[in-house]
């Protein structure tokens, strides 16, 4: 067994240790060296204006996908999913074209916002079509009824 310190090499094995020494026993403090004298500090990020990678954010396209996902299970709440859905559409054209400014920041979301809105707007057109045709089998089915009623 040989008398080498905790935290040290023997002479001859390749490893050197840091500069100004390191403790790994007893300190939470990094060694003092120009590796560790960096500033650690939070992201400041102004106002959703930005994201962490210092890019502008598009706002437009986040609403888009916002009102474009929410308005297809409103589909049958049509009071409320069908201005969600053209408020979907509308604000994914224009975050489209605000994604092209911005270098292509939120493409992909205005697109999904868009396509979101579109379909809802189709669910509630398809909706309205086979409730249309359901009253109007019933009422020819009761018209039906009525004039068979007087053979009976």
């Amino acid at each position: 067994m040989s008398n080498v310190p905790p935290g040290s090499r023997p002479p001859g094995s390749g490893w050197q240790s840091p500069p100004g020494g390191y403790q790994p026993s007893g300190s939470s403090q990094p060694p003092p060296g120009p590796a560790w004298q960096q500033q650690q500090s939070s992201p400041q990020w102004s106002s959703g204006q930005s994201g962490p990678s210092g890019q502008k954010t598009n706002g437009l396209a986040t609403a888009a996908l916002v009102l474009g996902i929410i308005s297809i299970p409103l589909v049958f709440f049509w009071p409320v999913g069908v201005p969600c859905a053209i408020l979907g559409i509308v604000l994914g054209f224009v975050g489209l074209r605000k994604a092209s400014e911005l270098g292509g920041s939120g493409r992909g979301m205005a697109i999904a916002g868009l396509t979101c809105g579109a379909v809802s707007l189709l669910l509630v057109i398809v909706f309205v079509i086979i409730v249309a045709s359901v009253i109007n089998d019933t009422e020819n089915f009761f018209e039906s009824i009525q004039a068979l009623r007087p053979l009976v």
